[in-house]
C-alpha cells in the first residue's frame, strides 16, 4: 500500500508531531461545529 511506504519513510518522531497538530485541529473543527 502507497500509503504505508510513505509513512515508513517519515521518523516517528514527525509522524507523531503531525498526529498531534491534527488531533488539535479536528478538535477545534469539533468545538466550532459544536457550538
Amino acid at each position: 500500500d502507497v500509503a504505508l511506504i510513505v509513512i515508513d519513510f517519515v521518523p516517528k518522531e514527525e509522524l507523531q508531531e503531525a498526529q498531534m497538530l491534527w488531533n488539535k485541529q479536528i478538535e477545534q473543527l469539533l468545538k466550532s461545529l459544536g457550538s
